[in-house]
């Protein structure tokens, strides 16, 4: 089954809307708008987070979690791949949640190649950062890390989680570490800390040791 493409999801939206409003008609009076945020938000368009394992879902967002191409003999590797250029393609057109469902897909698969592992996790951290879900986007650069100790974007995602999350101490431990993997990072990370600098003023000392840390690295 071919792969749907931005432009068809958009007019497979647009005929989800019109059906909705032609079965206005239909909705007991004084219940429509209840009804038709209820529909609406339940589409993976509107999603505001990811459903529940076992829970009840709308037919677009099954379809959009059954992707899945004809071949039969596609290894978990092949299908992880498949799901992983799904989901960047998603995010080129930033669509995040769509693409945070293909990256969970792949993931799924549970193949055993860490490096792939590691570009699932983290590029579905960077689709839940851009949404401000930056304690998912932690979570996930954790596990990255955990499929590939020495993935460099990694370290960046979950320093700058860390600096959303104003967890100083913690941008600090990312960053030091990142800098034991790459010394290519010092350029990112001294940009962390030149933030952390500004805010010396009034934010207390402990959130500044990285910027004392990367001055001694120089």
């Amino acid at each position: 089954m071919a792969t749907p493409t931005p432009e068809e999801l958009d007019r497979q939206l647009d005929v989800f809307i019109d059906k909705l409003v032609e079965d206005k008609d239909q909705l007991p009076t004084g219940e429509l708008d209840d009804a038709f945020w209820k529909d609406l938000e339940r589409h993976p368009f509107f999603l505001k987070e990811i459903p529940d394992d076992g829970a009840e879902l709308h037919p677009a967002t099954e379809a959009l979690q059954a992707l899945k191409w004809d071949d039969d003999d596609d290894t978990p590797l092949d299908k992880a791949n498949k799901f992983k250029d799904e989901g960047n393609k998603y995010y080129q057109f930033k669509k995040y949640r769509n693409a945070i469902i293909a990256y969970t897909e792949g993931i799924k698969q549970r193949c055993t190649d860490p490096t792939i592992n590691a570009i699932l996790f983290c590029n579905r951290a960077t689709a839940n950062f851009y949404l401000g879900n930056y304690r998912s986007a932690l979570r996930d650069c954790v596990f990255s890390r955990k499929c590939k100790p020495d993935h460099l974007k990694a370290f960046i995602k979950g320093a700058e989680s860390c600096m959303k999350l104003e967890r100083y101490k913690d941008v600090q431990t990312w960053c030091s570490t990142g800098l034991t993997v790459s010394f290519s990072l010092i350029i990112t990370f001294f940009c962390f800390a030149f933030d952390l600098f500004k805010f010396s003023f009034i934010f207390s000392l402990t959130k500044i040791y990285l910027f004392f840390f990367l001055l001694n690295v120089f």
